[in-house]
């Protein structure tokens, strides 16, 4: 569409931190849109806010128009766009573009996108909103819109208007969408694209190009589809989306880049990286390159006839045998190897040849990559045989290559370490050159690795769905890079726990003093692994486990207080801890729910439960607390003490084991209906607190906190509800207000620990350990 273009904002309306929303739009604006291609007119409600002026000036030809404070508008957006179009038109633009004030484009490209449809047939063009349909009908919105200025002259209409016969409810510009149907013209739709979402309505991306936040600068966050709500259930709704509103907002502004990414599935920005026809993967050996090329291969790469199984590698190298022949060849007519790289040198022509001839031959099935960490050494070699070909590396710790260079070759330490430094400082050399992706392969959390690749995977022009043929069967896609990564990012860590494998099934230390609680820990991390290989392990573990549960095996019916529970090892009493602890492990690892441990673990946690309808031991008689304690055993236990009930001195539930015990009366099987499942629900909703260790003495309160998380966090995971109502009637968003309280209290140096130094929380490894746990639940699976 020819003719001067007009974007029109509008700064704030109610809201007076609306000025951020401003700055982030028009310096996205600014970032994405070539210099000239259309005029930018500002509004600004908020006479107060000092940055709106200086940001306007930023721009070349920029109008800014300011409210009169004496005047009150009949609505403070629709009434200002009227105003600014009428600016625009008297300037001479053509076409109009709006954008709301939280919203903003998110790559190059995304004005030309927008204008491009845009013609005699179709005059109107933007963001499609149809999430509201049916209550409220689909139309183009104005947080991303475009419409020739002919159109609107001609149809008469208004940027103010709220009136269409079609609407019962008429938003701001939905009426442009219905007069472009009612002359048999088209509208050209920006669908929204994003493949992750925080909510129904709000944060989305449209065509790829335009972030809508749907409710920056909004005070009422009731939304037009809930009036039917009743009004308990709609306030609850409202005070959920405000939480999602803000804390997004707070990421946003933060992270702009990686939260557009996150909400694509892809990762940040692509700029300066074009698509590859060719790839290699660059790294020292025993750094993850492996590990790299096997995610890219579910990424679409090619790769060949490469090693799919080796003993250093779960899933092989990667490595194609010819090609680790021809450069290792190659390193030895210059005097070295890989293990002692000689100085750089000319490659010789027929060298050069056969490199290429690797290239042509990968490189006719689409794209495709090569991974040998020689590569490295020869840079100069790749670059005459296959020119400015795509790269991508990865690092590690040094001290990590040298212990693993040390299992696999007996390299000492020394040699391993100056090897280091010779592979990655060519590394370096060739990412000053020409930068490429680089990332590292240090790693304990599988699921960032997966996201750093992807994100490096977009950033190269690789398609996250488009599997490699060889791939298809073994998991593709973005969801397929888990495999690889998990695999191979946490080998060496398998194989150390797996050395505490002991004969009676159990895997524990040379101790056994917690033979029940690192069993369980390391039956559960077998689980998350999900190699088939394990599965005849993940079976004796289980069986060890259930071996350690107090039944008939040891004599003791089911009258007896400690039938079903499990303590420290064989022959320790049981506990609510450690019993908690083995049905989380037998629940992570698949053991069928119609298993006898589940049944008996119930009798055991029922008994720890302070509810005398179903709690059968003397000490429960008459308690209605429904809460838990630590153990049944002896007469009762709880690490809380007592409390006075009704005149009564009872055992003190408190929060680490009831939400322990609530937990685990879901995963043996109980439905949310359970009296005694609701009875722990009751305690939770009047013990709410992330501060503290609910109705521990107060002298106590901070001791087993980050346990407390821990369980907190899988407890409501397992319950599945977003928001606890607390006994007052207040909502608690427990996924938001979990991860706050431990982004504040997380230390630099990235660690948590507990001040109060009880249950060995003093260790930052164990606290960390449980704070990474929680976050883990606190995150909903996809």
């Amino acid at each position: 569409m020819d003719g001067p273009v007009a974007i029109l904002v509008v700064n704030g309306g109610k809201d007076p931190e609306a000025g951020s929303w401003l700055e982030i739009c028009l310096s996205s604006v600014r970032r994405h849109t070539p210099a000239g291609a259309a005029r930018v007119y500002a509004w600004n409600n908020n006479l107060s806010d000092p940055r709106v002026r200086p940001l306007l000036a930023s721009f070349p030809g920029a109008v800014l128009v300011e409210a009169d404070p004496a005047e009150t508008l009949s609505h403070p957006h629709a009434v200002p766009l009227q105003r600014l179009y009428e600016r625009a038109r008297a300037d001479g633009a053509a076409v109009i573009v709006t954008l709301d004030s939280d919203s903003f484009p998110v790559r190059d490209g995304w004005l030309e996108d927008l204008l491009r449809p845009l013609g005699p047939r179709v005059p109107l063009s933007g963001v499609w909103r149809d999430e509201l349909a049916p209550d409220v009908l689909p139309y183009v919105h104005p947080c991303g819109l475009a419409v020739t200025v002919r159109f609107v002259e001609e149809a008469g209409l208004r940027f103010d208007g709220f009136r269409s016969p079609r609407r019962a409810i008429c938003d701001t510009l939905a009426a442009f969408t219905d007069a472009v149907e009612d002359r048999g013209l088209e509208a050209a739709r920006l669908l929204r694209s994003n493949r992750n979402s925080f909510h129904r309505l709000m944060g989305a991306v449209y065509g790829g190009a335009i972030y809508h936040h749907g409710a920056g600068s909004r005070t009422n966050m009731a939304f037009w589809d809930e009036v039917k709500e009743s009004p308990e259930r709609r306030r609850l709704m409202e005070e959920d989306s405000r939480l999602l509103r803000d804390e997004s907002a707070s990421l946003l502004f933060r992270f702009r880049d990686r939260f557009a990414g996150w909400l694509e599935g892809r990762g940040p920005g692509t700029e300066g990286v074009g698509r590859p026809d060719f790839l290699l993967v660059l790294g020292m050996h025993r750094s993850g390159t492996s590990c790299l090329t096997g995610c890219l291969e579910r990424c679409g790469v090619f790769l060949g006839e490469v090693s799919r199984a080796n003993p250093h590698n779960l899933r092989g190298n990667h490595e194609a045998g010819d090609l680790v022949a021809l450069q290792e060849g190659m390193l030895r007519r210059a005097g070295g190897s890989w293990r002692s790289p000689p100085p750089p040198f000319p490659p010789a022509p027929e060298e050069v040849a056969s490199l290429r001839a690797i290239v042509e031959r990968l490189a006719a099935r689409g794209r495709a990559g090569v991974k040998d960490p020689r590569t490295l050494l020869l840079a100069e070699a790749w670059e005459a045989a296959a020119g400015s070909c795509a790269r991508i590396g990865t690092f590690r710790h040094p001290s990590a290559v040298a212990r693993s260079l040390e299992r696999r070759d007996g390299m000492g330490t020394e040699e391993a370490l100056a090897l280091w430094n010779a592979y990655n400082g060519a590394l370096l050399r060739l990412h000053r050159e020409r930068p490429f992706p680089l990332l590292a392969f240090d790693l304990s959390d599988p699921a960032a690795y997966v996201r750093a690749v992807c994100a490096a995977a977009v950033r190269l022009g690789l398609d996250l769905d488009r599997p490699a043929p060889e791939v298809e069967a073994h998991g593709a896609g973005a969801a397929g890079l888990v495999e690889p990564a998990a695999r191979l990012g946490v080998y060496e860590f398998d194989e150390f726990v797996l050395t505490f494998e002991r004969s009676d099934g159990g895997i524990y230390g040379a101790e056994g003093l917690l033979k029940n609680y690192e069993s369980s820990v390391a039956l559960s991390m077998l689980a998350a692994l999900k190699d088939p290989g394990r599965q005849a392990l993940v079976d004796r573990v289980q069986k060890y486990l259930t071996t350690l549960q107090w039944d008939e095996g040891e004599d003791i019916s089911v009258d007896n207080a400690w039938y079903g529970g499990a303590g420290y090892g064989r022959g320790e009493r049981p506990d609510l801890s450690n019993t908690q602890m083995m049905l989380e492990a037998l629940r992570d690892s698949g053991l069928p729910k119609d298993d006898p441990a589940y049944r008996k673990a119930l009798v055991f946690i029922q008994r720890c439960q302070m509810l005398g309808e179903t709690n059968d031991q003397a000490f429960a008689r008459g308690s209605s607390q429904g809460g838990f304690i630590y153990s049944p055993a002896g007469g009762g236990e709880s690490k809380a003490g007592e409390i006075e009930v009704g005149g009564r001195r009872e055992l003190r539930c408190y929060g680490s084991m009831t939400y322990a015990g609530f937990k685990s009366l879901l995963y043996a099987g109980l439905s949310q209906d359970d009296a005694r499942v609701r009875a722990a629900l009751d305690w939770i909703r009047g013990h709410w607190s992330l501060e503290y260790n609910p109705n521990m003495p107060e002298k106590q309160s901070s001791e087993g906190l980050y346990y407390y998380y821990h369980v907190f966090s899988r407890a409501l995971d397992a319950w599945g509800e977003p928001v606890i109502v607390e006994t007052s009637g207040r909502p608690r968003v427990w996924r938001h207000e979990l991860l706050a309280r431990l982004e504040k209290a997380q230390r630099p140096d990235g660690s948590w620990v507990n001040e109060a130094d009880r249950w060995m929380e003093g260790w930052p490894q164990l606290t960390t350990a449980y704070a990474l746990l929680a976050i883990q639940a606190a995150y909903p699976q996809p």
